[in-house]
């Protein structure tokens, strides 16, 4: 407030009042928002001053005149050094210049000076306009301003409470801070905002008479006491003269010559700081228009019209304008709807003042000013400072009063706004680092490839997977913060297992990143992956990207994160199948290290890989006696190609029942687009290799799902529904093992899509568990000596062949017989001579008219080839087929059979050799089971005897299978039969006897049993070239059924021969498949107790007790609930509708806070600092401040006390709420004060959040149900006093 041009203030009063007229009228007209209203802001008039000053010194520099202003630029406050724009020292309005004497010294001089100043002052400020007005176009023209919404919500809060404060600022400094005129002002202004806000009355009523009933006081006052306005010239402002409109360019274009550009040059700093304000000021109080009013704004349409106003300002050498917001929300109010009345009458009266005369402003006193905006920024306070608190956490509530006490230090918006960015840049930092950048925590071992394996496969993989693969699924916008806080997890868990000393076949080998819901990264978050890519490295640890599109890849490559061939991937079901067949392939690394531990082991594995080689019913038919026929004569055979061969479409019917010999087939739930060449395949729903059956659905007769294509290529077997009707009616125990296979696959499948319905690990799969019972029998039979070799010397007797059997090698040797001669033209085996395979059709070919001519249904032509035989080396793939597998052959080449010798071989093959004393013990425990001396078992009697005879429970199934080969349904078993039954029994388990006889030698105990365990110094003895390491990674892989719980030192005995037979070779490139255990229900026994226990009289009676009790504690005084003394005191300083005490000492509390908070504001008002107190006034006040200080006190330490007392909230949960905040900061300048024996100015200012304490008022405010008006009052009351303390 510069008195050293005081002069010229006219001549800026019209250039503002023509930006006001112009604006008003341009906004009234076609702005969006019909109550807006238009014209020069505070911080452009601010800025202007400051040219104005800074021109005044240059020009008085120039003219060698020694200006005021350049002497003293500091003025010292409060015993500190403040800047102050275009202010003066206290003393500078006392200097003489171009006044008085000063001017008759330098008469032209001063003349040149007042010629060049306003010439160059309008011109600076018609170039600001202009700048402002084109930025303003160009802004709304390419839509700028939509970025003005990513101003986060504090921000906005804290811009529109710095407006607030310095409309209350400048309604003081109206009122010249005297508590005359700002009381009056305040006590109308405030309530007047309330009234309004609250809908109390007619506002186009209540506002104008609120408005000039005061000011007609004042008058009647002031001429009631025979005085008039220029003797009350303390009430109102400097008289000022009128200048023309004219002058405005009379001064400027009609005195170019007077323009001092060199004078000008030195205001383009300042020029900068005013467009950033001034613009950022525009963007804001749009903003706030839609906040504070209910309109939605066209932002960049009204930034176009502001350009537009503002190049026509600059015409006029005017200053800039825009939407005034205060304004709005005053015309808001008085107007009480959407009216563009008041812009048009606000507008007008700028106009006539600007073309008439502006002395009218000569009769206004001071307080009818303030009383405007007093009630415009109220509304900034309470509901901005004061209602954000609602919906803002407490550090955002911390920023917005941070950033308010910028503005108040600095008393410049621009640095309020730079700590506003800097703080939202910190809290989103901040904020960013804690949220994570991962759909779900990163956990090892959750995802698996979509391709279906057996079980114990399955299981073993899983286990190796759990702690080898890391997958971490990124979504959104990667942003450093949170990208640090990722790799700083993921890089304490290398270096973790590294400090633990983890084995590195333990430790986690891959990280996968899913980008599929990422939306993109910063540089710094690639920086910081690149980084965690090199430090992976030196922990072998590789780091992949799945879900990566072509654009993707091409950035992760130019950024350095993929640098190989196979390190991204376009889906994460291809990146899990690569990883899968790394451990496949690591697995049957260590799955030689088992078998070469015994010859019995590699004979095993060998046994089945040729099986697998051979056929797809392995996992099928889980006992050799189950398939009691061939099942060949039921398919047929379908060679596919892959990605070509297209086996069905979702929808369709009748389609038939497949399964996969070899190869794969895939199910996808829809296709690329063929017409598109860029277009991928999606991830499969499942991959189906050896074992599985397809279209699982076509036994029930449901439509086929999805899509299946052919993954690979290979064979498949197949039934029509005419096969299947006929195999079902000839060999229902076929089609019956076929379906159980099918429903355990279905049930498998199942718990692939839904792992949280999955058994779990712990559960041996069913051909384990078969196999485990199969050793069990072995031993039984080996106690018999069966697998002794015959004494020398000694006759053996071979019962006779089943019929059923006798028939399946005579089709078989059909099927694979040739003429004398023309042996090599087949090749040798399933497995090829040369390891190429006999496809599947080729046979089916063959063995379906092998069996045709061998069941009769088809008659062939001629008798079989001249001297038929079959090649020695297709002589295992016969006895296959024939379903006599596990035959160690001779491995020398031999000659071939003949039909009769090949019939011999099946028949030794088929049945093992008894000695007489073996028929001999077995003709006595026939005798003991033929209770009626019939000479006949049935079914249930041969159960009983074998169990009994071999000392172990033997399956019903299984011996139902062996009654089956010799029709004992039929004619019951003989004692004949029994010997030919028990030797085919003993012959099935032969290779368990072999097993077991391996795995004793393995494991060191006689006694092979449940509780027998192999450990790594018995693995160590028992293979030298082993080390300690390698034994105990060869124990830990294998105990995936106890997830590792033997730490590589010790594995059950169960799981060793998992181990032994785990299924990890490929059968020509092909993995075997197998099915899972089937889950056994609950027992209904138990969950009928569980039930009972559920719904017990007892529970019932609990529940109704329960409930009684509760309705009874609800009508008991808190003395009768038995509570502690913490707990009362608690309820009755922080619950006032507890009891009745606590209502009166709620209600005393309050009226000793409002007693508090007037005998604060009454001081200064009654004793003011600067005048001398009386000892007798100053003892009072003391007196009054120890009092309040005391009883505050006292009441916040029990607060404090008792904060903990429900468990409802902590002693830290307390202390930094917001209210008791305020309740601490108000009793601390007492004791500060007291303590370094001063009460300086500082700690006065520090008194004044003892007005916070109003807050509390809230609390007594909810029995009244009045709760609203307190507390935005009281926060107004504070930045009120704040101001007027402060400042005067």
């Amino acid at each position: 407030f510069d008195e050293t041009n005081a002069q010229h203030r006219a001549l800026g009063v019209k250039m503002n009042l023509c930006t006001a007229g112009l604006f008003g009228f341009l906004l009234a007209g076609c702005c969006g928002v019909k109550v807006a209203i238009g014209g020069p802001d505070l911080n452009p008039v601010v800025f202007i001053g400051g040219f104005v000053a800074t021109l005044s010194m240059e020009i008085a520099a120039q003219l060698e005149l020694e200006h005021p202003l350049s002497a003293r630029r500091l003025v010292e406050v409060d015993g500190g050094i403040w800047r102050r724009l275009g202010a003066a020292s206290s003393s500078a309005s006392d200097v003489e210049f171009c006044t008085g004497e000063h001017l008759k010294d330098h008469e032209v001089a001063c003349q040149t000076y007042a010629d060049e100043l306003k010439a160059t002052t309008i011109f600076a400020v018609a170039i600001s306009s202009f700048v402002l007005g084109l930025i303003f176009f160009l802004s709304g023209r390419f839509r700028l301003t939509r970025y003005a919404s990513y101003v986060p919500t504090c921000v906005m809060e804290a811009f529109m409470s710095c407006v607030g404060y310095k409309v209350f600022k400048y309604a003081l400094h109206f009122c010249n801070y005297e508590a005359r005129q700002f009381v009056p002002a305040a006590a109308v202004g405030v309530p007047l905002y309330f009234i309004k806000a609250y809908h109390i009355g007619n506002p186009a009523v209540v506002i104008p008479l609120m408005l000039f009933i005061p000011l007609g006081v004042f008058y009647g006052v002031v001429y009631g006491m025979g005085s008039n306005l220029d003797e009350a010239s303390t009430w109102m402002f400097p008289a000022m003269k009128n200048v023309e409109f004219w002058g405005i360019w009379e001064h400027s274009i009609g005195a170019r010559e007077h323009i001092n550009y060199k004078a000008w040059l030195k205001t383009l700093p300042e020029l900068i700081i005013m467009i950033i304000v001034c613009f950022l000021d525009c963007l804001l109080k749009i903003l706030g228009t839609e906040g504070k009013l209910p309109v939605k704004v066209d932002k960049d349409r009204e930034m176009q019209l502001f350009g537009a106003g503002n190049l026509l300002t600059a015409a006029c050498g005017s200053s800039v304008g825009y939407m005034q917001l205060k304004f709005n929300v005053i015309n808001f109010g008085i107007m009480g709807n959407m009216d563009r009345r008041g812009g048009f009458v606000y507008a007008a009266l700028c106009m006539i003042t600007f073309f008439t005369t502006i002395e009218h402003f000569n009769k206004l006193p001071r307080f009818f000013l303030g009383t405007l905006l007093f009630f415009a920024g109220a509304g900034f306070v309470a509901e901005n400072l004061w209602g954000s608190r609602k919906y803002l956490s407490m550090a955002e509530w911390g920023q917005i009063l941070l950033i308010l006490a910028v503005f108040i230090m600095a008393q410049d918006l621009l640095y309020a706004v730079i700590v506003g960015v800097v703080l939202t840049c910190g809290d989103f930092i901040i904020t960013y680092a804690k949220v994570p950048c991962v759909v779900s925590s990163p956990k090892r071992g959750t995802e698996s490839s979509s391709v279906r394996r057996a079980p114990l496969l399955t299981s073993s993989l899983h286990h190796v997977l759990a702690h080898w693969l890391l997958v971490v699924r990124l979504k959104g916008f990667i942003f450093f913060a949170s990208a640090q806080s990722l790799v700083a997890q993921l890089r304490d868990m290398m270096d973790q297992e590294e400090r633990d000393g983890i084995p590195e076949y333990r430790r986690l080998h891959y990280v996968i990143f899913d980008l599929k819901l990422m939306d993109g990264m910063d540089a710094s978050t690639s920086k910081v992956l690149r980084k965690l890519t090199m430090e992976a490295s030196v922990h072998k640890v590789t780091i992949l990207y799945t879900n990566v599109t072509p654009e993707q890849e091409a950035k992760l490559r130019t950024q350095e994160l993929v640098t190989g061939d196979h390190q991204s991937f376009a889906d994460l079901d291809e990146a899990l199948h690569s990883i899968e067949d790394h451990i496949l392939e690591y697995r049957e690394s260590l799955q030689e290290k088992w078998v070469r531990l015994h010859p019995m082991f590699a004979l095993q594995q060998r046994f089945s890989i040729t099986r697998s080689a051979f056929e797809p019913f392995k996992d099928v038919f889980l006992m050799e006696t189950a398939r009691h026929g061939c099942p060949w004569r039921y398919c047929s055979g379908r060679t596919i190609t892959g990605n070509e061969t297209l086996l069905w479409k979702p929808g369709q019917m009748n389609v038939g029942l497949y399964l996969v010999h070899s190869g794969a087939v895939a199910l996808f739930r829809e296709l690329p687009d063929p017409e598109d060449p860029t277009a991928s395949w999606p991830a499969p729903v499942a991959v189906y290799r050896q074992g599985w059956f397809l279209n699982r659905e076509g036994l029930v007769c449901m439509p086929t799902r999805y899509y299946a294509i052919a993954y690979e290529d290979g064979e498949l077997v197949y039934w029509s529904h005419e096969q299947w009707r006929r195999m079902d009616r000839e060999r229902p125990r076929m089609s019956c093992e076929i379906q159980r296979t099918v429903m355990k696959q279905q049930a498998w499948d199942s718990e692939k899509a839904e792992p949280s319905k999955a058994v779990g690990n712990q559960y041996l799969p069913e051909d384990m568990l078969l196999r485990l019972n199969g050793i069990r029998v072995a031993q039984a039979l080996g106690a018999y000596r069966f697998y002794d070799p015959a004494p020398r010397g000694e006759t053996t007797v071979l019962p006779e062949l089943p019929t059923s059997i006798l028939q399946d090698l005579k089709m078989a040797f059909r099927t694979f017989c040739v003429s004398e001669g023309e042996e090599n033209m087949w090749p040798s085996s399933s497995m090829g001579s040369e390891g190429e395979s006999v496809t599947l059709v080729q046979r089916m070919t063959s063995i379906n008219s092998a069996v045709d001519i061998a069941t009769g249904r088809r008659q062939t032509t001629g008798p079989l080839p001249v001297n038929a035989v079959i090649p020695w080396d297709r002589v295992s793939d016969a006895l296959m087929y024939a379903g006599i597998f596990y035959t160690p052959l001779a491995g020398a080449r031999r000659r071939s059979l003949t039909a009769m010798e090949f019939e011999v071989l099946g028949h030794e093959a088929a049945l093992m050799r008894l000695s007489h004393s073996q028929v001999s013990q077995l003709r006595d425990i026939f005798d003991s089971g033929d209770q009626d001396d019939s000479h006949q078992l049935d079914i249930s009697e041969l159960g009983d005897l074998l169990s009994s005879a071999f000392d172990h429970h033997i399956s019903n199934d299984e011996i139902e299978c062996l009654c089956e080969e010799w029709n004992v349904n039929e004619e019951g078993v003989t004692e004949d039969k029994f010997l030919a039954l028990v030797s085919r029994f003993a012959r099935l388990h032969e290779q368990d006897w072999h097993l077991f006889r391996g795995l004793k030698d393995l494991i060191g105990d006689a006694s092979i049993n449940s509780d027998c365990k192999l450990t790594a110094e018995r693995l160590i003895a028992h293979a030298p070239d082993f080390t300690k390491e390698q034994a105990e990674e060869l124990l830990w892989t294998a105990d995936w059924r106890r997830a590792g719980a033997g730490d590589g030192q010790s594995l059950e005995f169960c799981d060793v021969l998992c181990a032994v037979l785990l299924p990890a070779y490929r059968a020509n490139s092909r993995l075997p498949a197998e099915v899972i255990e089937p889950v056994m229900p609950p027992n209904p026994g138990d969950l009928e107790t569980t039930s009972q226990r559920g719904v017990g009289e007892k529970g019932l009676e609990t529940a109704a007790d329960a409930q009684q009790k509760a309705g009874e504690l609800e009508n008991l005084e808190p003395e009768e609930q038995g509570l502690n003394w913490r707990q009362k005191l608690y309820l009755l300083l922080e619950e006032p509708s507890s009891s009745q005490k606590a209502q009166i000492l709620w209600l005393a509390m309050g009226m000793l806070i409002l007693v508090s908070v007037f005998t604060m504001v009454m001081e200064p008002l009654v004793s003011p600092a600067d005048q001398t107190r009386d000892p007798v006034e100053e003892a009072v006040w003391q007196a009054l401040e120890v009092f309040f200080t005391l009883i505050f006190t006292i009441e916040y330490f029990l607060r404090l006390l008792v904060a903990n007392a429900l468990g409802t909230q902590t002693i830290r949960g307390f202390l930094i709420q917001p209210s008791n905040i305020c309740d601490l900061v108000a009793i601390l300048p007492f004791y500060v004060e007291k303590l370094i024996g001063e009460s300086g100015g500082g700690f006065r200012l520090l008194r004044i959040v003892r007005l916070l304490r109003l807050s509390r008022i809230t609390r007594i405010a909810r029995l009244a149900r009045r709760t609203p008006l307190f507390g935005p009052i009281a926060m107004v009351m504070v930045v009120i006093w704040f101001i007027y303390l402060k400042t005067a």
